[in-house]
């Protein structure tokens, strides 16, 4: 399922340039920035079509996997294997 890694790869992107927005924003006094929205937006697209259900966001392999220093591809493969276990 090679266009669901694609997907995955994206919207982690996505969620990983909000998240350094967010916190460079909220380096230079800003509070509640739009990247906050766009981040938790982000991952809860990863979290709806790997198919995880965490209480909390903290819990769940998309946190890890947006959180990680791991290199890319590693943190693509966490989501992309959750997705395949989860979906089986």
């Amino acid at each position: 399922m090679p266009d669901v890694r694609k997907a995955l790869d994206r919207m982690l992107k996505v969620a990983d340039h909000a998240k350094t927005l967010d916190s460079s924003m909220v380096l230079c006094g800003y509070s509640n920035t739009p990247y906050l929205t766009l981040y938790g937006d982000a991952a809860d697209a990863i979290i709806a079509l790997i198919g995880e259900h965490p209480d909390v966001l903290e819990d769940s392999v998309t946190y890890n996997a947006i959180m990680s220093d791991e290199r890319w591809e590693t943190r693509v493969d966490m989501l992309y294997k959750c997705f395949l276990a989860n979906n089986q």
